[in-house]
C-alpha cells in the first residue's frame, strides 16, 4: 500500500485535508456558481500541466459528496485516473 508521502503531488480543495509534508500542495478554490465550472476554471488558475501528471499525484478528498465533482474535473484534465485520498483510506 502506498503512503501518502510516496506521492510528489498532492491536489486538495479548500475542504480537504492537509497535504503530507515534504509533498508539493496545490490547492484548487473553486469559485461560486456552477460546480462544474467552477472546478475547470479552478484547475486552470492552478497553472498545473501534463508534466505534473506524469508524477504521483493524489487527490485529498473533502468530506461526503463534495468530492466528486472536483475528482471528475482532475482526472478530465489529467486524462486519467487519479489516486484519492478519503476518510483516512
Amino acid at each position: 500500500m502506498t503512503g501518502l508521502n510516496d506521492y510528489v503531488l498532492a491536489i486538495r480543495t479548500p475542504d480537504s485535508p492537509p497535504g503530507p509534508p515534504g509533498v508539493k500542495s496545490v490547492e484548487l478554490v473553486p469559485r461560486e456558481g456552477d460546480p462544474a465550472t467552477s472546478i475547470v476554471q479552478a484547475l486552470r488558475a492552478s497553472a498545473l500541466t501534463a508534466a505534473d501528471f506524469r508524477a504521483r499525484v493524489v487527490f485529498l478528498a473533502p468530506e461526503g459528496a463534495r468530492c466528486l465533482i472536483p475528482y471528475a474535473g482532475l482526472c478530465g484534465f489529467a486524462g486519467r485516473r487519479i489516486d484519492a485520498y478519503a476518510d483516512g483510506a
